[in-house]
């Protein structure tokens, strides 16, 4: 073959192949000088992923040992709830298969004469109202947060006729989700402030305060304020806040709240 008229005849073609194949060399180069390194980590990176994974993930041995440490975390929060979280009596919950609103108006309407009849009686001045909602909630996780706000404050009541005190007013219990409520997004516990204001002797403070951080159980004590003295009647008024409520029982790993 004359390979002056082959050229001749195929020149184009063959600087156009000559010409990509230049364009190509150099294109490898640029790429081998920039990413790369990365292209060879990342083929790297797959290479120990697609051995990891015909290993395998964890083994038994390391699954039990796992589900071990989480039940013994859910142990730890239910005995940290019960030892600062008040406890929900069993006289305070609508039995089993009675509907919570009629439960919840025929309850705290004869417990709420009762005690403010008892506070009375042992000179003691109660907010008669006792907290409670002044609309009877519709649903049910509002009515129980109700009934155990309604619980402790029977405890205090009991506690004050107890310990001399002279009136527990502004009574609250905060159901709604509110700035008072501090309710934040995403809180883990599931928790109902109750409010109230407590007038009582200088000598009743301490007294007070006592039963109310070391009670067993808990009164739930999350915080107080003390003001300025009454020069004029002698005696104090005690701003005080607790928290009422549960860990919600997806955290437990149950079904039902706990008490």
């Amino acid at each position: 073959m004359n390979l002056d008229a082959f050229w001749q005849t195929h020149r184009r073609f063959l600087i156009a192949v000559g010409c990509g194949f230049l364009v190509f060399l150099i294109a490898r180069l640029l790429i081998g000088a920039t990413v790369g390194a990365d292209i060879t980590s990342a083929e790297a990176a797959i290479r120990r992923s697609n051995a990891t994974l015909r290993r395998g993930g964890f083994g038994q041995p390391q699954v039990a040992q796992l589900r071990g440490q989480v039940e013994e975390l859910r142990e730890r929060a239910r005995e940290l709830a019960a030892r600062s979280l008040p406890p929900w009596r069993e006289e305070f919950r609508p039995p089993a298969g009675q509907q919570a609103r009629p439960f919840y108006i025929a309850f705290t309407g004869s417990r709420r004469s009762e005690l403010v009849g008892y506070a009375l009686r042992n000179g003691l001045e109660v907010d008669e109202r006792l907290g409670l909602p002044t609309i009877s909630p519709d649903d049910t996780p509002t009515l129980e947060k109700a009934l155990r706000g309604f619980d402790l404050v029977d405890r205090l009541v009991r506690l004050a006729v107890e310990l001399d005190l002279r009136a527990l007013e502004d009574i609250e219990i905060l159901v709604r989700s509110g700035r008072r409520a501090r309710a934040r997004e995403g809180d883990l516990l599931d928790l109902t402030p109750v409010t109230l204001e407590v007038t009582l002797d200088e000598d009743r403070i301490d007294p007070l305060l006592d039963r109310l951080a070391t009670a067993d159980p808990p009164f739930g004590l999350a915080a107080f304020q003390l003001l300025p003295p009454d020069r004029r009647r002698k005696e104090r008024t005690l701003q005080l806040e607790f928290q009422v409520g549960r860990i919600p029982p997806a955290l437990l790993g149950e079904e039902e709240a706990q008490p």
